[in-house]
């Protein structure tokens, strides 16, 4: 039998669309075979984290404990824009620090008769901070609740102002999250403001809350 010229494109038309309907079919059998492990571990579904508000105030208390003279206690407060799950922008932080005396100078002056002429004590520390959000995770509290956490870095610029002198420095940090809600957030963070003016470095932990809106 002979196919005319329009029987015979439409049997070529029909072919290409059988042709493509199984090669999309194998791809996506094999993706879905892929999709199914990481890293050599079977998976049953994967999640995305949750979409967080942009804005957050914070407010927290920490400890410098590696002064020698004082231990210098901070009250600290900041504002953040998220723009993502990912990034996010630590507009202002800034810490007020207390400082108490650990008793350094009266066992030099008693023991040693040495009393050190001036002591630097740390006063404010304020900075602008990038952070960068790159471990997500969830799991159960108290077997019954689930709940979001995310670890990120942070750094950027800071003023330091002591009794004595104000400075320049980097902040480098580690901050944990723990959410309770989609509104609250609760924090641990390490954080080192490496001076470039000269004054010492200040190695500080801290505990806060955040409220987002």
């Amino acid at each position: 039998m002979v196919l005319g010229p329009e029987a015979l494109r439409l049997k070529i038309m029909y072919s290409i669309l059988v042709m493509w309907a199984a090669s999309t079919c194998a791809a996506t059998a094999v993706w879905a075979a892929e999709a199914q492990r990481m890293d050599g571990v079977p998976l049953e579904a994967v999640e995305t984290f949750p979409n967080l508000k942009n804005h957050e105030v914070s407010l927290g208390a920490g400890i410098y404990p590696f002064n020698a003279y004082n231990y210098d206690l901070a009250v600290g407060a900041g504002y953040t824009y998220h723009f993502s799950n990912t990034f996010a922008w630590e507009v202002v932080h800034g810490d007020q620090y207390f400082s108490v005396a650990k008793g350094l100078t009266s066992e030099l002056a008693d023991k040693y008769k040495v009393n050190p002429a001036t002591i630097e004590k740390v006063q404010t520390n304020i900075s602008t901070n990038v952070v960068f959000y790159f471990l997500n995770g969830k799991f159960a509290f108290l077997k019954d609740t689930i709940r979001y956490f995310r670890t990120g870095l942070l750094t950027g610029p800071s003023l330091v102002l002591t009794d004595q002198r104000n400075g320049l420095g980097v902040d480098l940090g580690l901050r944990f999250e723990f959410f309770s809600g989609e509104s609250m957030v609760w924090k641990f963070e390490a954080r080192d403001t490496v001076s470039i003016g000269g004054i010492e470095n200040l190695m500080s932990f801290a505990v806060g809350t955040g409220f987002r809106f």
